[in-house]
């Protein structure tokens, strides 16, 4: 076949393959856009009859058919649909698809589809849900439209190929000896854009050698493109960068951690939810790490902080993780692992971790981290994730620990999606103060040494909702709730109210719990010794008022003299988590107390730690100067019982035990 020939028929392949082309893309896109024209037009329609369905004077069943019929007559829709939360009203109109329209083919409605699907919103009245309204357009005229935009243009394309057969015939003459000249400056052109380009060294072979300068001219735009294409991938994934990753510490941002959860949790099947635990720790100073250190000392900080995680994690090879950062001071791990043991052990080394990379500050001595950790798998979507892990790290941050808050199950209060917003937390605290609703569940304790043992009893205060029915909620759920509102000294003066009460009905010591929030506010010490000074001093001497050793730090000398006032009115104070809080030790001279309380971690690894034996001999050895008891909790095994009890330590033992005032 001559070179003409050949040129002539790849020619014409090539313009009916472009015509071809523009006749499927010119469809694709005009099916597409009557596609989303149609789903806007049923996500427009839903939301307006809802909101309309939704205003108070639209509720009744007359209203709501006359919106929904005068919606359906005014517009192309195939279907508008009401269902009633219930289920027990439902109204339909639907019209009838069975009849295509004359001038379009059977064929061509089976092969093109619009995808157009129903939208549903939610009908409400005021907050609570009453149904909803589902609306569906009707495609067959869209359809219609885009038959005859079809036939046009399958017209026009038929026609631009006989004219083109035409004109191929009667220039092919012309067309030999204008191909090489023309061609190659057009694709020089091309290549150029205006700039000068150098020729290839070797150039391409042609089996033709009329064309090798067209060759040339081919391979200089082949080699620009790819010139062309590498810097536009290195500028996305600078993007992609950009978008998902913290600027500070290179680590995942916020919207890369929640994308990618929500991702995991949605290839879940019904909502199972992901098998994995969530760790949040933030740094509670980083105000006054902002005061103490320069901006690039800080960022140099804080990208340490990432680097020591990352290799922390690695530390756990069999357990996959992604690290984020979600703002200033937060940070987040998620652990793919269904283990909680698993889970508890790399959060912990985490936490070990993050110990060594404390700033020490003048003000409030060395940089503090709070901890939440929480099974990701009992929850069924993102927002109640972040929602949990929020009120888990409010719980630690209140409690004033280092230890990890690991919440196993899904809490009461969170079992709505949400826990309550700071509005809805202070009206349940308000009303709790003026309705009495708050009261004490106690527990029965005892303490011995082998010798000698100590009975009493522990108050925890409690919440009644009496707007779900007198839901009780626990203290350490509400409290830190109340402590950021500025209601922790109302409620510890209630508590302490209802202790004086059940103190003069009971012969048993009680004690109770007081935050440092209250220890910290100006009028609540002066309001507790008016209280002690009204009760009888037999109830008052068996009151006890425990604060926890991080107050102790914290606010010495609010909390030195609350001690001291308290125990010149009669009552006793005791000291709790001490062995979390080594530093309080230096402080126990300063306050007459008359007990500490050691547990939770440092007990249970007393046995394996020479450190922490080290710190014990150190308590004990301290509060027999000061003829102060050592009381314990959580004693895990006989081993660390026997080594507590041969030191003189208070082992506790405990049993619930149901009062009137509220049944635990």
């Amino acid at each position: 076949m001559s070179l003409l020939k050949q040129l002539l028929l790849s020619v014409t392949l090539v313009i009916a393959g472009i015509l071809a082309g523009t006749l499927l893309v010119s469809l694709d896109t005009a099916r597409q856009y009557l596609a989303d024209e149609l789903q806007a037009q049923n996500r427009n329609a839903a939301s307006t009859l809802a909101l309309l369905m939704s205003q108070p004077g639209n509720q009744d069943r007359a209203t709501r058919e006359l919106l929904i019929t005068a919606l359906f007559d005014s517009g192309q829709f195939e279907q508008i649909a009401f269902t009633s939360t219930s289920k027990e009203e439902v109204f339909l109109l639907e019209r009838d698809r069975t009849a295509q329209p004359e001038a379009v083919p059977e064929w061509f409605s089976s092969l093109v589809t619009l995808d157009a699907k129903a939208q549903v919103r939610e009908v409400t009245d005021g907050w609570q849900p009453i149904g909803t309204i589902s609306v569906m357009s009707d495609d067959q005229y869209a359809l219609q439209s885009l038959w005859n935009s079809v036939f046009r243009l399958l017209f026009i394309v038929v026609g631009v190929g006989v004219v083109w057969a035409l004109f191929a015939i009667v220039l092919v003459r012309w067309f030999r000896r204008a191909l090489k000249r023309e061609i190659t400056a057009q694709l020089e052109a091309i290549s150029a854009n205006g700039q000068s380009v150098p020729a290839l060294a070797e150039p391409v072979d042609s089996h033709f050698s009329e064309l090798d300068d067209v060759s040339d001219a081919i391979g200089q735009v082949r080699e620009r493109i790819k010139a062309t294409q590498a810097e536009l991938d290195s500028r996305i994934e600078s993007l992609e960068l950009e978008l998902n990753r913290d600027p500070v510490t290179g680590l995942a941002n916020r919207k890369y951690f929640v994308n990618d959860l929500r991702r995991r949790m949605e290839q879940q099947a019904q909502g199972a939810g992901v098998e994995g635990h969530i760790l949040l720790f933030r740094q509670r100073d980083l105000a006054a790490i902002n005061r103490a250190l320069s901006r690039v000392q800080v960022d140099e900080w804080l990208k340490t902080v990432g680097e020591r995680i990352l290799a922390a994690v690695k530390q756990f090879p069999d357990i996959p993780c992604v690290l984020a950062r979600l703002n200033g001071s937060d940070f987040v791990l998620l652990m793919l692992t269904p283990s909680s043991l698993d889970a508890i052990r790399l959060a912990q080394y985490v936490r070990k971790t993050l110990t060594q990379l404390q700033v020490t500050l003048r003000e409030d001595g060395a940089s503090r981290w709070a901890y939440a950790l929480i099974d990701a798998g009992q929850y069924g979507d993102v927002s109640t994730v972040l929602s949990a892990l929020d009120h888990a790290l409010m719980r630690a941050e209140s409690s004033g620990h280092k230890d990890i808050e690991y919440v196993a199950q899904p809490m009461q209060v969170l079992e709505s999606n949400a826990a309550p917003s700071e509005t809805q937390w202070a009206e349940l605290i308000r009303d709790a103060l003026a309705n009495d609703g708050l009261l004490l569940s106690y527990t029965h304790r005892r303490y011995d040494n082998g010798s000698d043992e100590i009975q009493r009893y522990e108050a925890l205060v409690i919440l009644l909702d009496q707007n779900s029915e007198g839901t009780a909620i626990p203290g350490f759920l509400f409290m830190p709730a109340a402590q950021r509102l500025g209601y922790s000294s109302q409620c510890d003066l209630k508590a302490i109210e209802l202790a004086l009460t059940w103190l003069a009905d009971n012969p048993e010591e009680l004690v109770l719990r007081v935050s440092l929030a209250s220890l910290l506010h100006a009028k609540f010490t002066p309001k507790v010794v008016d209280l002690l000074h009204v009760a009888p001093a037999t109830v008052v001497s068996r009151l006890c008022l425990e604060v926890d050793a991080f107050a102790l730090i914290s606010g010495s000398a609010e909390v030195q003299s609350f001690c001291r006032d308290i125990v010149a009115c009669g009552a006793r104070i005791g000291l709790r988590n001490l062995g979390n809080q080594p530093e309080a030790l230096v402080y126990l001279h300063h306050a007459p107390f008359g007990y500490l309380k050691i547990g939770g971690d440092f007990v249970s690894s007393i046995l394996g730690s020479p450190g922490s034996q080290n710190l014990l001999g150190a308590v004990i050895q301290t509060a027999r100067k000061l003829k102060i008891s050592v009381l314990a909790d959580d004693v895990p095994d006989q081993g660390t019982a026997n080594l507590l009890m041969r030191q003189g330590v208070y082992l506790g033992h405990s049993r619930q035990d149901a009062r009137p005032e509220f049944d635990v």
